[in-house]
C-alpha cells in the first residue's frame, strides 16, 4: 500500500510492544525489516482517533501524508462530519469497514478505552503517536493479539521506510494551504 515501491518481503515471527527502539523481523532473504515497516507494508485502512480538520495540527499532517501515499484514512472525531474527503466517525465502533491500524492522537490517559474499542472492532495494530504512552493499554492490546507501536510518528516511520528525510521527535511538518506540504 506504500507508494515508495520497496520490494515486498515476507515477515516471520512476532513482536510485542515496540517503543523508541527498533525491533526487527528476519525475512527469508536474511534481511531485516522493522515492525513499523512490516505494519506499513501490510496496512490498507488506518483509523485515526483524534484526527483534526485543522491543517496546522500534527494529526492532519500525518493523515494527509498517509492518504497521498495510498492508504485509506478514516477520521474518528465526533466534532467533525468530514476530514480530507472522508466521513468522520464519532467512535471506532461506528466504522463500517475493516480497520487494519488504529492510530491514536489523544491524551495517554484516554488510550485504554480506545484500545478496548480497537480490540472490539478487530483491528490488527494499535499505533500511539509521539508522546502518547500508556504501558498498561499497550500490554492489554498485546495480550489481545494486537501489534503495538508506542511513542512513534506513523508519518516519520513511513518517510524513513521510503528513504525520505524525517523531522526530529516532537516536530511535525505542517500541510500548506495549497495542500502540497
Amino acid at each position: 500500500m506504500v507508494e515508495c515501491l520497496l520490494p515486498k518481503q515476507d515477515v516471520v515471527g512476532s513482536n510485542p510492544i515496540t517503543r523508541s527502539m527498533e525491533y526487527t523481523y528476519k525475512t527469508d532473504m536474511g534481511k531485516s525489516t522493522s515492525t513499523e515497516e512490516q505494519i506499513l507494508r501490510s496496512a490498507k485502512v488506518i483509523a485515526i482517533v483524534g484526527l483534526s480538520a485543522d491543517r496546522k495540527k500534527p494529526s492532519y499532517g500525518v493523515a494527509h501524508h498517509l492518504q497521498k501515499h495510498g492508504y485509506r484514512v478514516i477520521p474518528v472525531n465526533p466534532r467533525e462530519d468530514e476530514i480530507l474527503g472522508e466521513k468522520s466517525y464519532a467512535s471506532l465502533s461506528d466504522i463500517t469497514v475493516k480497520v487494519d491500524v488504529v492510530d491514536i492522537f489523544r491524551r495517554s490517559d484516554i488510550v485504554p478505552e480506545i484500545v478496548e474499542d480497537a480490540i472490539r472492532i478487530g483491528a490488527k495494530v494499535v499505533w500511539m503517536q509521539e508522546e502518547v504512552v500508556n504501558e498498561e493499554a499497550a500490554a492489554r492490546a498485546h495480550e489481545a493479539g494486537l501489534q503495538v507501536i508506542m511513542d512513534k510518528c506513523m508519518k516519520k516511520e513511513h518517510q524513513r521506510m521510503c528513504g525520505e528525510e524525517t523531522l526530529p521527535p516532537g516536530v511535525c511538518e505542517l500541510v500548506s494551504d495549497d495542500g502540497l506540504g
